[in-house]
C-alpha cells in the first residue's frame, strides 16, 4: 500500500510541468510528502490496532480542530492589541526626549 502511494506520488511529480516547481520548492515537496505518507501510515497502523479507538479519535479531531482555530483566532487578537499598547507606549517617552534634545540644542 506505502509503496503504490509512493508510485501514484512520484508519477503526479514527474508529470508537473516547470513552473510548478519554479514556485514550489523542492525542499517543500520532500516535507510534505513525507508528512503525508507518516499521517496516512499512522492511521493505518492505528485502524490495524483497534478500528473502534480509531474511529473515536477521527470523530474527535474536527472538535478539537475546530476549538483550537478558535482560540488562536482570539489569542491572535489579544496579541495585536497588547502589541498596539506596548508600540504606543515606548513611543511617547521617546517623543518627550527628542523635544528635550531640540530643547537643548536651542540653548
Amino acid at each position: 500500500m506505502a509503496k503504490r502511494m509512493r508510485i501514484q506520488l512520484f508519477r503526479k511529480l514527474v508529470y508537473q510541468d516547470v513552473a510548478y516547481f519554479d514556485v514550489h520548492s523542492s525542499g517543500k515537496l520532500v516535507e510534505i510528502t513525507s508528512s503525508s505518507r507518516y499521517v496516512v501510515g499512522s492511521v493505518f497502523a492505528l485502524l490495524s490496532i483497534s478500528p473502534t479507538l480509531t474511529a473515536a479519535l477521527l470523530g474527535c479531531l474536527p472538535c478539537v480542530f475546530l476549538i483550537g482555530s478558535l482560540m488562536g483566532t482570539e489569542l491572535r487578537h489579544i496579541s495585536r492589541e497588547v502589541q498596539s499598547q506596548v508600540s504606543s507606549s515606548t513611543i511617547y517617552p521617546s517623543y518627550n526626549n527628542i523635544d528635550f534634545i531640540f530643547y537643548v540644542k536651542k540653548i
